[in-house]
């Protein structure tokens, strides 16, 4: 979609450290988590999620990835 578009795409990957308490706080954002949780409110979804992390040594992390596309026009074709 991004040729069709006349845009020149360049995939990028990102991988990085991240702390359980950036991943706990990540889960508590309610899209991350509405299926998981139906029904409960943002409370009761951060109380479960903090009991759980709880259980955590804080000092462990885990890897995080991403992938995303970057795309512009050629400055030929402007």
């Amino acid at each position: 979609m991004l040729q069709a578009a006349q845009l020149k795409p360049e995939r990028w990957t990102s991988r990085s450290r991240l702390s359980h308490r950036a991943y706990r706080d990540w889960l508590k954002i309610p899209v991350n988590t509405d299926a998981m949780f139906a029904g409960l409110s943002a409370d009761a979804r951060a109380a479960i999620i903090d009991q759980a992390f709880g259980l955590v040594d804080q000092r462990s992390w885990r890897w995080e990835s991403w992938s995303g596309w970057t795309a512009w026009k050629s400055e030929k074709e402007n």
